[in-house]
């Protein structure tokens, strides 16, 4: 448990490094365009950029630590993207968004009369993937083949990456799944919002959002700060045959709620374990997970009743899920530290015999530096900033009380009065946000009148809510001189009124202008 600990201190001056030399890098290094439009003979400057399968395969102009950036519009790639960047050791390649423009690949037309395929595939080392989309616009939900290998939409990004690899702040949504790693790389994924992937068959329902594994003896793996809702099956999956183990993993600050949309109903957000025993060395640190509060399907599960595991710290959580759910199952584990967490959801605990359960008080005299609620009241809010983009955070707010606005504290962010914010609500990120000027007291967000962005394709159910009881959020913002003087406060307010029940709420947007 105490190699666990240090994950953490390690994770905080990489955290630093990180930050220091993403602001720093970029201006010292080169950089180099890709675009829709782009052509393989050009030079890959901002007048003549490269296609994006060019930039993606090293072109030899590009050397570590250089940017490539990839200009707005749709890449409509024709076969399974292929990254063979290779940057060095503190000089990683760079492959980003640029700014203020939204890149997007789209894999629909590679993935088009094939199964089991991928959209973007990583054979690259020391190389970071930085804000852009990967998505599949394909409307195929349902498919007449059993298993997993019938994914008619197509792995978002499956890495064969080396050392160095760090994925940042991407969006990934209606693909089959999100990401497929299972390499000894110590990869990075922090910040990445993904969503509504999976698909139907006639077996189950399938589609991760993170399918995952780390042996033992490799180097740590760290999940920091992502926002996973509304997959087909589980959130984070841990684990795949009987050889895969889930270990060495710093999984702080995620977001995870909604997941299981497909035809079977609510499944896991969280996940790892099979009959191997091998699990070691985890830690789950100020994660937050939700489920609306009716209903008994809808878990956390930390290792198989048939396996178990060695060293689990879970501190800070949040694991939301309702009164008749279970909020975590944990099998057959030892060395088993679980401390300031809350807990809404059955606890339960099997440790040598899977069919003898430490669970309600007996649990939670076993555990007693917890919170446990059956029926919380009030709020619960917080506020992370991102690791690396010092004018981006997220925020989380659990309603319980279903009130109409949250006010919330934003002082531990670097956000100055007079900054033009825009907020974003994650079930419909590429919607209308709510955008005002910073007054430098807490901001009002509405809980009411978002509505969540249908999954791509034949997508035939009601989406679960998720607000008024829970919200996921994005802010962003910026210093004079403003770019974008729209003022978007209007246009947000004027749609969401027509959305909220009459006599239900008054959005006001008090502190925007």
């Amino acid at each position: 448990m105490r190699t666990c600990l240090l994950y953490r201190f390690a994770g905080i001056a990489g955290f630093l490094f990180s930050l220091i030399f993403a602001l720093t890098a970029p201006a010292q290094a080169g950089q180099f365009y890709a675009a829709p439009g782009g052509a393989p003979h050009n030079d890959g400057s901002h007048e003549r950029p490269w296609d994006i399968v060019t930039a993606f395969a090293h072109p030899e102009t590009v050397v570590p630590g250089d940017t490539i950036w990839l200009l707005g519009g749709r890449y409509p790639i024709k076969e399974t993207l292929i990254s063979s960047l290779q940057g060095e050791a503190g000089a990683p390649i760079i492959v980003r968004q640029a700014p203020d423009e939204r890149a997007t690949i789209d894999c629909a037309d590679a993935m088009r009369g094939r199964t089991g395929g991928d959209c973007l595939l990583l054979r690259s080392h020391d190389s970071w993937y930085w804000g852009f989309e990967v998505m599949n616009s394909n409307s195929v939900r349902h498919v007449g083949t059993a298993g997993s290998q019938a994914d008619p939409r197509g792995v978002g990004i499956r890495s064969e990456a080396g050392t160095g690899t760090k994925l940042i702040n991407l969006i990934v949504h209606d693909v089959g799944t999100t990401l497929f790693e299972s390499q000894s790389s110590g990869i990075e994924i922090s910040g990445m919002i993904a969503f509504n992937s999976g698909w139907d068959g006639p077996d189950r329902s399938h589609g991760p959002g993170f399918y995952i594994r780390n042996r033992p003896e490799w180097p740590a793996k760290v999940l920091r700060d992502n926002i996973l809702f509304q997959h087909y099956r589980q959130a984070i999956q841990g684990f795949g045959s009987f050889d895969n183990v889930f270990s060495n993993f710093v999984v702080e600050g995620n977001i995870a709620f909604n997941n299981g949309i497909g035809a079977d109903g609510f499944h896991r957000n969280l996940m790892f374990g099979n009959p191997n025993s091998g699990h070691l060395n985890n830690a789950f640190l100020d994660n937050y997970t939700y489920f609306p509060p009716t209903g008994s399907r809808g878990s956390n599960m930390f290792a198989s009743e048939e396996g178990g595991c060695q060293g689990l710290l879970l501190s800070g959580n949040v694991f939301a899920h309702g009164p008749d759910r279970e909020a975590i199952e944990i099998n057959r584990c030892v060395d088993v530290v679980i401390q300031d967490n809350f807990f809404q959801g059955r606890t339960v605990l099997r440790e040598s015999d899977p069919l003898a359960e430490i669970t309600g008080p007996v649990f939670e005299q076993r555990f007693p530096d917890n919170r446990y609620e059956t029926e919380p009241t009030g709020s619960l809010v917080r506020v992370r900033p991102n690791p690396y983009e010092p004018n981006r955070a997220h925020i989380i707010v659990y309603n319980w009380d279903e009130r109409c606005e949250i006010d919330v504290d934003l002082s531990n962010l670097t956000i100055p009065p007079g900054a033009r914010y825009e907020l974003r609500n994650v079930q419909d990120y590429f919607g209308e946000p709510l955008s005002g000027i910073y007054r430098g007291r807490a901001l009002s967000i509405p809980m009411h009148g978002w509505v969540p962005a249908k999954p791509a394709g034949d997508f035939d159910r009601a989406l679960p809510e998720a607000l008024p009881h829970f919200g996921a959020f994005v802010l962003t913002w910026r210093v004079k001189p403003w770019t974008d003087r729209r003022n978007r406060l209007d246009r947000f307010l004027a749609a969401a009124r027509g959305r909220v029940q009459p006599g239900a709420c008054a959005l006001a947007g008090s502190n925007a202008e």
